[in-house]
């Protein structure tokens, strides 16, 4: 009797845990479309913990850090974060870690701590690589893509949201299913980059495979419903954008947290603003800003008060338009968002021009440039020190390489007799002859396939017609060497190169130019590459110089880029009053 009470126990205890993973698999998507429901169901499974397995608990950790974003409760979200991870390591289930950190670096990225969100982020995407771990690696170049829409980097975000696309069909191959974003997300994250760019029309196809998607229930469907409103107004299409924002609004009941409804309030509030409905985007931003009056949401409050300065903008109030303004920039400043300061700022040189104070509007322009340069240097920093960490941390697993192999070594050395170790040393030292002989005959092989010029010509020709056949951006810098000494060239191509990224180029393309190809680079973002390398250049360089740049148009070839970019040298060089230079060959 006692055996078989035993054995209806241990099924039932099996049924239990089988039917409680399963229920833990539907959460993961519901958590962004349906936050409320997925609220209930955690905290049903949380009143029957003990029956869970550390590996459930540790996942009904997890989905309880995504619903705490998903409600707009970043800081919440933060702390749970970092108590998932010590509880995750309690349990030894080192695996669940990284995920806990990218929820951590979300939280931190709504909060506008970038500086936070990236170390966080990379640490996240090295061990992904490491156990090939897709889950973990969608989650984290997903939000390291949004990171990168934020600063305005979009051929990387681009690149991210694609290899992201890429990847998402391994997700749910995975024997355990922990966190993963909704594909209808990441093609919403895609159309965010392309209508950032003013890519209205690829703007619209994304949204419309975002709502095709299964995932584009509830919540979701909400969001990319104000997006295609956006959008479709920004193309023309009145009409269809006031359908799909009362689409949108007609579903905001799904939208339970204060903190996300006042950022939908705000978002239906804008959009009336485009549509001149200045009526009703006062209502709507009244509701938001009801809302945020209860909430301690700084950086949404920053948004809110650039909001409200539009629509006094809008009513003819510029006076009222500059104190939102202002507040806004102050509470920007207070909580160090140098990015939010540079946009006040250059919303405050509009109005001021509206104003007819011509010399405060270029003052305000001014200062923003300084807040975006500071917030550029900052992200830089925190990139350099990651890399540097990530040397560090490659360094020492060398170190511990090397040991591990020389301990190995010397217990292989203890057991070998002495027939076997003159053996050994036998084989060595012919390996050694056969090396040095391979090596006193192989160089003159090997300058058979050295990097040449017309090798460089054809990289770089293909490397124009794939960017011009996917419509991607590609730059070119053109750097005169004619007052570079010869032998401080390798140094100061090594110099060019610590300072460019990992799919730049740099060719040699005659005795007296280098050029640098920069893929995936519009000419606004080689301009900056061109204000970082012309110091460098000049410390090598005997006289004052200037370096040349083009971005890619259709009909371009090479030559003719390389052409535009000598002009292009030439007219800085007489805007900067440098030394007339001779036109390169």
């Amino acid at each position: 009797m006692d055996f078989r009470c035993w054995l209806l126990g241990a099924v039932f205890y099996l049924c239990s845990a089988l039917t409680h993973a399963a229920e833990l698999e539907s959460l993961v998507l519901k958590v962004y479309q349906y936050p409320k429901q997925a609220a209930a169901s955690i905290a049903q499974i949380e009143q029957q913990a003990a029956q869970l397995s550390d590996t459930d608990q540790i996942r009904l950790e997890l989905l309880r850090c995504q619903l705490l974003i998903q409600q707009g409760d970043n800081k919440a979200a933060v702390a749970s974060a970092r108590q998932g991870q010590l509880t995750a390591i309690n349990r030894k289930l080192d695996i669940a870690v990284p995920y806990f950190s990218v929820c951590q670096a979300e939280a931190y990225q709504n909060l506008g701590m970038l500086d936070r969100a990236l170390p966080l982020l990379d640490n996240a995407s090295i061990e992904a690589k490491r156990r090939n771990d897709y889950q973990l690696l969608v989650s984290a170049i997903r939000i390291r893509a949004q990171l990168e829409i934020a600063t305005s980097n979009y051929a990387a975000a681009v690149e991210d949201l694609r290899l992201v696309m890429d990847m998402y069909p391994d997700v749910a191959q995975q024997n355990i299913i922990w966190a993963y974003p909704p594909l209808a997300y990441i093609y919403a994250d895609m159309a965010s980059v392309l209508e950032a760019t003013e890519d209205y029309a690829q703007a619209a196809h994304y949204l419309k495979l975002a709502l095709a998607d299964d995932s584009a229930q509830g919540k979701i469907k909400h969001v990319i419903y104000l997006m295609q409103s956006y959008v479709s107004i920004e193309q023309g299409d009145v009409s269809l954008g006031k359908k799909q924002l009362n689409d949108a609004i007609a579903m905001i009941d799904l939208v339970l947290s204060d903190t996300e409804r006042a950022i939908s309030y705000m978002q239906i509030s804008a959009i009336y603003l485009m549509l001149d409905d200045v009526a009703s985007a006062v209502h709507y931003n009244n509701l938001g800003s009801e809302l945020l009056s209860k909430l301690a949401l700084d950086t949404t409050l920053i948004n809110n008060s650039r909001l409200q300065a539009k629509i006094a903008f809008k009513q003819g109030d510029l006076d009222g338009a500059l104190a939102s303004i202002e507040q806004s920039i102050q509470l920007a400043e207070s909580l160090s968002q140098p990015f939010d300061i540079a946009i006040g700022q250059q919303l405050k040189a509009h109005v001021l021009f509206e104003q007819q104070h011509y010399a405060a509007a270029y003052q305000a322009l001014q200062l923003a440039m300084t807040a975006y340069k500071e917030g550029q240097q900052h992200l830089s920093n925190t990139q350099f020190m990651q890399y540097k960490a990530k040397l560090s941390l490659q360094e020492q697993q060398q170190s511990k390489n090397q040991l591990e192999v020389k301990e190995s070594s010397l217990l292989v050395e203890k057991r070998l007799n002495r027939a076997h170790m003159i053996i050994y040393l036998l084989l060595v030292i012919i390996a050694m002859l056969l090396l040095w002989i391979m090596l006193k005959r192989y160089p003159w092989q090997t300058t058979k396939h050295k990097p040449t010029a017309e090798n460089d010509e054809k990289w770089a020709e293909a490397t124009i017609e794939n960017a011009k056949g996917a419509g991607l951006p590609l730059s070119l810098l053109v750097i005169n060497i004619n007052h570079v000494q010869q032998t401080l060239l390798p140094q100061l191509q090594d110099e060019l190169t610590h300072r460019l990224r990992e799919q730049d180029k740099i060719l040699r393309n005659s005795l007296d130019k280098l050029l640098i190809v920069l893929p995936y680079t519009s000419e606004e973002g080689a301009m900056r590459v061109l204000r970082q390398l012309e110091p460098v250049v000049n410390q090598f360089s005997t006289l004052p110089t200037s370096i040349g740049c083009a971005e890619l148009r259709q009909p371009d070839s090479l030559q003719s880029l390389i052409k535009r970019a000598q002009f292009q040298q030439l007219s800085r060089a007489k805007e900067r009053g440098l030394p007339a230079q001779p036109p390169l060959a």
